[in-house]
C-alpha cells in the first residue's frame, strides 16, 4: 500500500470514534479519493521520470560508443551522392529555362495598383521594391 494511503486509513479508523452527525462521510470519501488521485498522478509522474532518465542516458552513450566515422561517413556520402547532384540538376534546370519572357500586355484594371496617398519615396508611384521591367505603374509600363 502507498504511504499515503496508510494515513488516510489510520485517519478513517481515527474519526470512527467521533459522532456521525460531526463528520460528514461524503466529505471524507472525497479526500480519500483526492489523496488517491494524488498518489497515483505521483507514481505516474515517477515513471515518466525514470523512463527520461533512462532513454537519455542511452541516448547520449549511444553517441560515444559509435565509431568516428560512421555519422560522417553517412552524411558525407549523402551530400556527395544526393545532395550535391540536385544542387546540379538545379542550376542546369535554370541554365536551360532561362530564355527572356516578355511583358504581358498591360490592362489597366480597376482593382489594382490603387494608390490613395503617394509614396514618401520618389515620384510617390513606385514602390519600395519597384522594378521597371516587371511592375507596371498605374498608368502603364515603363519605357
Amino acid at each position: 500500500m502507498y504511504p499515503m494511503i496508510k494515513d488516510v486509513l489510520s485517519l478513517r479508523k481515527d474519526m470512527s470514534n467521533i459522532p456521525k452527525n460531526v463528520i460528514d462521510k461524503g466529505a471524507l470519501d472525497q479526500w480519500t479519493d483526492y489523496v488517491n488521485r494524488r498518489q497515483k498522478s505521483k507514481v505516474s509522474a515517477m515513471a515518466f521520470s525514470s523512463f527520461n532518465r533512462i532513454f537519455a542516458r542511452n541516448f547520449a552513450t549511444a553517441a560515444g560508443k559509435s565509431e568516428k566515422g560512421d555519422a560522417t561517413r553517412l552524411w558525407r556520402n549523402l551530400y556527395i551522392f544526393v545532395g550535391f547532384p540536385a544542387t546540379l540538376l538545379g542550376l542546369l534546370n535554370v541554365y536551360l529555362n532561362s530564355d527572356h519572357h516578355s511583358k504581358p500586355e498591360f490592362i489597366p484594371y480597376e482593382h489594382l495598383r490603387i494608390r490613395t496617398r503617394r509614396f514618401p519615396w520618389g515620384d510617390g508611384q513606385q514602390s519600395l521594391f519597384h522594378n521597371p521591367h516587371v511592375n507596371a505603374l498605374p498608368t502603364g509600363y515603363e519605357e
